[in-house]
């Protein structure tokens, strides 16, 4: 619907709906917290177009803002004028009584001199929280009202002083004269609500840190555990290429050996007489003895070390320490 197109005036009954969708989307304790200006009266037209009657007209965001903007301002004065008549403490009259009398109060502004005009809403906007706090300007009385007034309570009963009154109506002022910006505003929210949203946004903050602390725990132990598995497959194959280069070097070690041994016994098995200078021959000989008392020392090592293993040193010319007894 195009928002400069001029709309019919509203019925009561549309008056009645925007009232209740108003109340709605301002309190709702879940989307009337934090939302913008626009994003409020777009709910507010989704719901009242979407609520509406066959025999209802479609309105635009800007129609409803300027019809709630004159609502809001004459049932915020006709609530001013009751808290004042309230004051005033009439004995015996009753909230209809109450209401006439505000209705004639309020037509004392010029720019309410023609009445109060919505009764049709005044009971579904007259408890509106943004109404119970007295932030405006006082009205002005004339002393022909102010008398009027005191007349009509002192019909019922004899005030407790003359001045009794005008003391009521000086000694109280409400605002009465302030508008709402830009055709209306979202009403006040209720009490508590504010306190719980932070409050949930405070846990809600506090669970989203601990989860962190708990996913950079859980990766550092990961990470860890990974360090630590890595660390001990490096060293078990350092180890094994340690080892495989140790049995390199033993097979190496007993391969010298072996051909070490090898050329020993040609030279054991050298026939001497076949050599015919004697100096090389003598060489041989001597490189024969030589090869001839190493394998004794060894073979004689090898026997000793059998023995002790099973039998120990008994003592005598062998042990280690001072013999106890003579060797035998």
């Amino acid at each position: 619907m195009d928002s400069s197109s001029r709309t019919s005036n509203y019925s009561i009954e549309e008056d009645k709906l925007l009232c209740h969708v108003y109340l709605n989307v301002s309190q709702n304790p879940i989307i009337g917290i934090n939302q913008s200006k626009d994003r409020f009266w777009s709910r507010i037209e989704e719901a009242f177009n979407g609520s509406r009657s066959n025999n209802m007209q479609e309105r635009n965001r800007r129609s409803m803002q300027c019809r709630m903007q004159v609502i809001l301002r004459a049932v915020r004065k006709l609530c001013g004028c009751v808290s004042i008549i309230e004051k005033l403490k009439p004995s015996g009259a009753s909230e209809e009584d109450i209401l006439n009398r505000a209705k004639d109060l309020m037509m004392q502004d010029k720019n309410f001199s023609r009445g109060f005009k919505f009764d049709h809403v005044w009971p579904i906007m007259k408890d509106l929280e943004k109404f119970s706090a007295n932030d405006s300007a006082p009205i002005p009385l004339s002393k022909q009202h102010v008398t009027n007034l005191d007349s009509s309570q002192s019909d019922n009963q004899e005030p407790e002083s003359p001045m009794s009154g005008s003391q009521g109506i000086n000694s109280f002022s409400v605002n009465l004269s302030s508008d709402e910006n830009a055709c209306g505003t979202p009403s006040q929210r209720p009490l508590g609500v504010k306190k719980s949203k932070l409050k949930k946004k405070r846990e809600e903050n506090v669970s989203d840190l601990i989860s962190t602390m708990k996913e950079g725990h859980r990766d550092l132990i990961n990470v860890l555990q990974k360090g630590a598995t890595d660390m001990q497959q490096n060293y078990d194959i350092k180890l094994f290429m340690l080892q495989n280069e140790q049995k390199k070097l033993e097979i190496c070690q007993q391969q010298i050996a072996l051909a070490a041994f090898q050329e020993e016994n040609k030279i054991l098995y050298m026939d001497l007489t076949t050599i015919g200078d004697p100096e090389m021959r003598q060489m041989v000989q001597n490189e024969i003895a030589r090869i001839m008392q190493k394998r004794k020392e060894e073979r004689r090592q090898r026997e000793g070390n059998t023995f002790g293993k099973f039998f120990g040193d008994f003592g005598g010319s062998g042990s280690g320490s001072e013999p106890d007894f003579p060797d035998y």
